[in-house]
């Protein structure tokens, strides 16, 4: 019976260690996505400044 509870302890003690590590890699994962975003929206925001042309919109023409 002992052993029964000792092993039952180790496995809820790993699959908590499992889940916490899954959570953490998720959290990184979200925060590389927000950087990420950070990160290409000054990339745009510079180039804009560096254009010497404004913007213009241009027709374009799908064939499908």
């Amino acid at each position: 019976m002992r052993q029964d509870r000792a092993l039952s302890r180790g496995v809820q003690a790993r699959c908590f260690l499992v889940l916490a590590e899954t959570q953490i890699g998720g959290d990184i994962g979200s925060i590389v996505q927000a950087v990420a975003g950070v990160i290409g929206t000054i990339m745009t925001l510079y180039g804009r400044a560096r254009a010497t042309m404004p913007l213009v919109r241009r027709d374009m023409n799908v064939r499908v």
